[in-house]
Parts: C-alpha cells; structure tokens; sequence
C-alpha cells in the first residue's frame, strides 16, 4: 500500500502545484493529509525504533536510513502483494530460499 500512498501524495500535490485555484474536494484534502501523516510518523516511529535498538557503539547512520527507508518500504510492499497473490494463485507451493552449506 505503500507506493500506491506515495502516487496519490504525488497526484494530488501535483495538481494543486499545476492548478492552484484547484477546488480539492474534502475527500481528497482529507486522504491527503491522512497520507502525508502516515509516512511522516511512520518514518519517525521506524527511525527511533532503530535508533533505540542500536548499540551505543555502533556505526548507526541516521542520515543513510532515512534516505533508504522509502526504498525499504516499497520492497516489502512488493513482496506482500506478492505473497498475497502467490497465495490464491499456488497455495500449497512454499518458495524455498536456497541455502548452501557453509565451509
């Protein structure tokens, strides 16, 4: 849901960009804002969780996280629509990761 959350922040930004007396319905307005405070929070929440998880000590770039994080969300996205369809499509198949043995 991710990506299609971040194509609707997109349209509807770009069409009051392009068209400023744009009369947005309160539907959209409202989807909007609900949009926008989901991935702004959802980014703080995510951050300081790993943040606090993090070891006093380690090298936790806050900086390099926060730039990957849509790359992140959009990727497990993916791989849930995925899940989801390869699960009315094969519903017995299990997708193996291959794992060799380690020497």
């Amino acid at each position: 849901i991710y990506p299609f959350m971040l194509v609707e922040m997109a349209w509807l930004l770009a069409s009051i960009m392009i068209s400023p007396d744009h009369n947005l319905t309160r539907f959209g307005l409202t989807m909007f804002v609900i949009d926008f405070a989901n991935v702004v929070l959802g980014h703080i929440g995510f951050i300081a969780l790993g943040r606090s998880a993090a070891r006093p000590n380690s090298s936790f770039n806050l900086v390099t996280v926060a730039l990957l994080l849509p790359w992140y969300w959009t990727l497990q996205s993916i791989a849930a629509w995925r899940a989801i369809w390869q699960l009315f499509r094969k519903p017995h198949f299990w997708e193996k990761t291959p794992h060799f043995p380690n020497y």
